[in-house]
């Protein structure tokens, strides 16, 4: 690792010496939630291989139900993953899964050795008490769900999203693998970048607005609406900049003069101002999700989530929840999906902020500054941000009470630290 640079937030132990924040220990992500890894059709009786926050996983299904145990035979090490003719499964109809090196065979309910079919049924290994981890598994909304920590999982309807939940919603979702610390990510969605860095997406030559509206006023904070809780990233709202005109530089225009004449006819396809089943901030919330309305189109709540792979790389869950009305808007918005607002928007569009990802976490790999944070009014929300992971996140955070509400905003911005001449300026993505 890193060493820690000078100027970095850090709390001080009574014998004077730094000690690490939370946020800052969260290299692998906060254990103790629940995560998105997969779609449910992408688990099968054939286990498939996961790295996640650090720990490599096997998910399978047995019997329709999905079971996930560490990716590594006690005996051994060996990968259950590494697949043979029989799927790893020896006894059919039992719920077990068994290594291909030695077979030694686990019960995938509570992770027991119960059997060593090299040492035939007298194997004393049984008796033993030997375990492989098992991991809890629940399925919801099309998803798979992991719980990773060591504490008794929550229900798993605490860390999805009310609005995701709903019956009513259409939700769709697919994942990649980026490179790149999650962190980098969590703290892309805000900070003024998008004005920068996608006014070159196909998406945003035929748009008047969003990305091409400067100077938003912008005030983050606290906000515990009917979908979630987390820290809001537009708290307030407010109306663009009436002018581009920088003093002594002159105006600034993001659009070069062949996109104005082919495309500004053209109506603007989003209000990002619009409320989605009643909801109009954005908001980023633990253990590491961004939540947008209306995108990557009008009357969309889009979701992602940044899981952890390892030090360098993670998921990016993307996910998109819409509300026909009838049958024929199902098709409608489904065309309108696939066709074009998946391909331009959390495709072409999200290529552009993981690209900004990556080139930040070389930059802390290079440095070990991971605090780049500016007294910038857009950098508020990250200084809110990881005020707010460090004392909330479930497990770690020192101000954490279960199932307990945040008392106030105010408290995140006290323990926000306050960005000193040696940080680099700018903003989160």
């Amino acid at each position: 690792m890193v060493s820690r640079p000078a100027g970095s937030e850090h709390a001080t132990n009574g014998n004077g010496t730094q000690s690490r924040t939370p946020y800052e220990d969260a290299v692998l992500g906060f254990r103790e939630y629940w995560y998105p890894v997969c779609c449910t059709g992408d688990i099968t009786e054939t286990p498939k291989s996961y790295t996640l926050l650090g720990d490599p996983v096997a998910i399978v299904r047995r019997d329709g139900k999905a079971y996930a145990v560490k990716d590594e035979c006690p005996h051994r090490g060996t990968q259950f993953s590494m697949i043979n003719t029989r799927k790893n499964w020896e006894f059919p109809g039992t719920c077990t899964i068994t290594c291909p090196y030695h077979g030694w065979t686990y019960d995938l309910k509570d992770g027991r050795c119960v059997a060593v079919i090299s040492e035939g049924p007298e194997s004393p290994v049984p008796q033993s008490g030997v375990r492989v981890r098992t991991y809890p598994i629940e399925e919801r909304r099309g998803l798979i769900w992991i719980w990773m920590g060591s504490l008794k999982p929550v229900p798993v309807e605490d860390d999805i999203p009310n609005l995701m939940l709903d019956p009513k919603a259409v939700v769709r979702a697919f994942s990649r693998i980026k490179y790149g610390n999650w962190r980098f990510h969590a703290e892309n969605p805000s900070g003024g970048h998008a004005t920068m860095v996608h006014k070159s997406t196909l998406r945003q030559w035929a748009s008047r607005g969003g990305v091409q509206q400067v100077g938003l006023p912008f005030d983050p904070g606290y906000v515990e609406d009917l979908d979630h809780k987390g820290i809001s990233t537009n708290v307030g709202g407010g109306k663009p900049s009436p002018t581009r005109e920088f003093p002594g530089l002159g105006e600034w225009d993001p659009k070069p003069r062949w996109q104005h004449v082919l495309f500004d006819w053209i109506p603007s396809r989003a209000d990002f101002r619009r409320p989605v089943q009643g909801i109009r901030s954005s908001m980023l919330m633990l253990p590491g999700i961004f939540r947008q309305p209306n995108f990557p189109n009008t009357a969309y709540m889009y979701y992602e989530w940044y899981v952890p792979v390892d030090e360098d790389h993670y998921i990016y869950m993307q996910i998109s929840c819409a509300w026909p009305k009838n049958r024929m808007d199902r098709i409608r918005y489904a065309l309108k999906y696939y066709l074009w607002d998946r391909p331009t928007g959390p495709v072409l569009f999200n290529n552009q902020d993981a690209a900004m990802v990556a080139a930040t976490t070389n930059y802390f790999k290079r440095t070990g500054n991971m605090h780049y944070l500016s007294k910038a009014p857009y950098d508020r929300i990250h200084h809110l941000w990881r005020a707010y992971a460090n004392e909330q996140a479930r497990g770690v955070g020192t101000k954490y009470r279960a199932n307990a509400p945040v008392e106030a905003a105010g408290a995140f911005e006290e323990s926000a630290p306050a960005a000193t001449a040696t940080m680099a300026g700018g903003g989160g993505g």
